[in-house]
């Protein structure tokens, strides 16, 4: 099934993505109320959200797409205000959350932007990381999208300029930089890590929608998860067609399927900062 060459303009996926909210989760580690399956942390109660499958608003085919999706932040030699901890600032009219551990010696740090799902915020696309809080030396970098869900016109500059901030402030290692996401974030995430394989050396898409980009760049590896019970993307629609898909073309692949349903469980949470950080 030749997914990627017939797929719906990616903003058309993550509209979609935000209109799926409802619908209810299994998993024991669900999403806030009338949330894409955002992910909350222990201190808010657990309860279902929804999500969607479409591509990003402002795209209307290969053409719009191509060129929007193409970062141009790089590593750089990094700054001295890469200090242990959470920050928050804003660029581009986006709230930007940058959360940084502690490391082991002096070495450049390994690097994952985390993309929230529709309805979510930057809280959200942590939570489904928090495996990797702790990791040694971890820089999380997660923005949030200006509407309800992503938008190539609206959040991809603010994207890059979040990217371009955390590499001035910390020294990062280039072959250990990541982009995941979960629902709508992490079918953003395949299209922006496919689209820009010389940055993103890996891509974690929690609970993807299956579409990618009009063009690759790149071979970055790929880890997906997706709960065998989700009724928000079906997994047979989101991660098993696009692992089809990639492994079609060759594509270094490892797939996760978990009982449950739209969420990020902890083991999944821990399996996926395993593989980003081997």
């Amino acid at each position: 099934m030749r997914l990627g060459r017939a797929l719906a303009p990616i903003g058309l996926t993550l509209a979609a993505l935000a209109l799926a909210a409802c619908g209810g989760d299994e998993s024991g580690d669900a999403a806030p109320p009338g949330r894409d399956a955002v992910l909350a942390p222990p201190e808010r109660p657990p309860s279902p959200g929804g999500a969607s499958t479409a591509p990003l608003p402002g795209s209307t085919g290969s053409d719009a797409t191509e060129g929007p999706l193409v970062l141009a932040a790089r590593p750089g030699p990094g700054g001295g205000r890469c200090a242990p901890g959470i920050h928050r600032f804003a660029l581009r009219g986006h709230s930007i959350t940058l959360r940084v551990s502690e490391r082991r010696g002096s070495g450049p740090r390994p690097l994952l932007l985390a993309l929230h799902g529709a309805g979510g915020g930057s809280e959200d696309a942590l939570w489904a990381f928090r495996a990797a809080w702790n990791r040694p030396g971890m820089v999380i970098v997660a923005p949030e999208s200006e509407g309800r869900s992503w938008s190539l016109d609206a959040d991809l500059r603010a994207i890059d300029a979040a990217l371009a901030r955390a590499f001035a402030r910390c020294r990062i290692d280039p072959e250990r930089v990541a982009v995941g996401g979960f629902s709508a974030g992490a079918t953003l995430a395949v299209q922006l890590g496919l689209a820009n394989g010389g940055l993103f050396h890996a891509v974690a898409a929690l609970s993807p929608s299956a579409s990618l980009p009009p063009t690759r760049r790149g071979q970055p590896r790929v880890f997906v998860a997706h709960g065998r019970n989700d009724e928000v993307i079906p997994i047979d629609r989101g991660g098993a067609a696009l692992v089809e898909e990639l492994r079609t073309d060759d594509y270094d692949v490892t797939f996760r399927r978990f009982p449950g349903g739209h969420a990020v469980p902890k083991p999944v949470s821990k399996a996926a900062a395993d593989w980003l950080l081997r």
